[in-house]
């Protein structure tokens, strides 16, 4: 029997020959999903500033070309989930940073900043303003349910499109705890900035285990 790559968030999916998974709940505790991250975080520290600047320093190389923006960035993306993914599991490895293949996603966040570009460019305010209020919305209503799509696709095996599809199913009815988790990991990024800058270096790893435990929360772990 097929399985429906869509019913990520469901128990059923966690039975395989090679090994059983983790069941998800369906949902998450924002003060687990911090405790979490916080206890990741300490406990890989090293290579969590590691990845932090080599991937800081890959990113802004990349940036300088087309190529690699659009061929090179992606795959850092995808690596770099990878390698939060299993931090969160046990098996932290630096090496994940570099493992991945192209990623097409956020076709619609690229629109955005093309319009506040073109206003820029021709000295628009209009578009500018359209522009930023349109990217902030999308971000609020809908990018805030996507967020889970690049852990699906990692953690899963699935298509970009199917991985975008199982983000919106898993996250509907946690919007608002995923807003506020947003929030938080504002808070929190402010929080190490007041540490002279360098408390950054706690806070930002923080942030993104954050999500990577909210996501095993509402979706537990896969078979291996």
């Amino acid at each position: 029997m097929t399985q429906d790559p869509y019913a990520a968030p469901q128990s059923n999916i966690q039975t395989s020959p090679s090994g059983p998974g983790t069941p998800g709940t369906g949902t998450f505790d924002i003060g687990l999903a911090m405790s979490e991250a916080w206890q990741n975080t300490i406990q890989n520290i090293g290579p969590m500033i590691g990845v932090l600047i080599v991937g800081t320093i890959v990113s802004l190389l990349m940036s300088v070309t087309i190529i690699g923006i659009f061929l090179g960035l992606p795959v850092l993306f995808y690596g770099l989930t990878k390698f939060l993914l299993n931090t969160h599991d046990g098996r932290c490895q630096f090496s994940d940073l570099f493992s991945g293949f192209a990623l097409l996603m956020m076709v619609i966040f690229i629109g955005a900043a093309s319009i506040q570009y073109i206003g820029r460019f021709i000295e628009s305010e209009s578009l500018i303003m359209i522009g930023g209020l349109f990217e902030i919305v999308f971000q609020l209503v809908i990018g805030v349910r996507l967020y889970w799509a690049g852990y699906f696709l990692v953690d899963r095996d699935l298509t970009a499109t199917e991985a975008i599809k199982a983000s919106w199913e898993a996250s509907r009815g946690n919007w608002l705890k995923l807003f506020l988790l947003s929030l938080m990991m504002a808070v929190v990024t402010f929080l190490g900035m007041l540490a002279l800058g360098v408390g950054l270096l706690v806070a930002i790893p923080m942030t993104y285990m954050m999500f990577v435990s909210s996501y095993r929360q509402c979706a537990g772990t896969p078979a291996s």
